[in-house]
């Protein structure tokens, strides 16, 4: 996920999502989601940003988080539940 001058990574093994400068493409420690766990996110899998929210899915509670870009420790949570018929991989 680009977004302006940053990049963002999502790591399920560390269960972070890491922010990446664009310009010299050097990691960016104060824009990284440090806050994942603590928030039962501990399996992000895919991120998407509207330019001031950061979204991720997690594949192990099946649930969508959402944070603020400009609060990262302000943490919201949104559960949607799956319908039976859909199948895990």
């Amino acid at each position: 996920m680009v977004h302006h001058e940053t990049m963002w990574i999502s790591d399920s093994e560390d269960d972070k999502i890491y922010a990446y400068k664009m310009s010299d493409k050097s990691c960016d420690t104060d824009k990284d989601f440090n806050i994942l766990q603590d928030a039962g996110n501990s399996n992000p899998t895919g991120i998407l940003s509207d330019g001031t929210t950061m979204w991720t899915a997690d594949t192990g509670t099946d649930k969508i988080y959402a944070y603020p870009l400009s609060d990262v420790p302000h943490i919201v949570q949104i559960g949607f539940d799956r319908p039976n018929s859909v199948q895990q991989p």
